[in-house]
């Protein structure tokens, strides 16, 4: 319960900065804004628990950035992957679209709601649990955080984006 009330008010407090920044403007980015936005409740492997509104979440953030509140994102801009369409390899294709169509002052936003963990090996390395993500083999099934902070940095660095990553999972 102290959990929720605390996403709750993080998820309050973001929105809130996220309005008051924007008030202040005609547009929140120079350039462009793109956005991927994953919301998965369902797995496909019943080891895992399903959520309840993970898929929910993530359509909100998404409507949130189509709204003039959020910049009027147009929907081609904005890739949103819900449950059984959040395959490992569709998120990966929607992430080389955003490497892809990011460019200098551009706002690229990157959203996930869903099961997270960490590789029981000696490695300890952190996954996002796509929905055909198998339970416990995560290697090479599972879409690795470092590779979104490497995506980041890559879009911030050599593209001069700016990039704003959002996880609500476990772990």
């Amino acid at each position: 319960m102290v959990n929720n009330i605390r996403l709750i008010y993080c998820l309050f407090s973001f929105f809130v900065f996220f309005q008051t920044y924007i008030s202040g403007q005609k547009s929140i980015a120079k350039g462009k804004i793109y956005a991927l936005v994953i919301g998965i409740s369902e797995y496909k492997d019943d080891d895992f628990t399903d959520l309840k509104f993970a898929h929910r979440d993530a359509e909100l953030f998404a409507d949130f950035l189509y709204s003039p509140a959020g910049g009027s994102v147009p929907k081609s801009q904005v890739k949103l992957l819900l449950n059984e369409q959040a395959t490992v390899s569709n998120i990966y294709l929607a992430k080389r679209w955003l490497e892809t169509e990011a460019k200098k002052n551009d706002l690229v936003f990157f959203y996930f709601a869903g099961h997270g963990d960490v590789e029981g090996s000696i490695y300890k390395l952190g996954y996002l649990l796509a929905h055909d993500t198998p339970f416990g083999n995560y290697l090479n099934n599972a879409v690795r955080i470092e590779d979104f902070n490497i995506m980041a940095n890559t879009l911030s660095v050599e593209k001069n984006a700016n990039v704003v990553l959002i996880t609500d999972a476990c772990r």
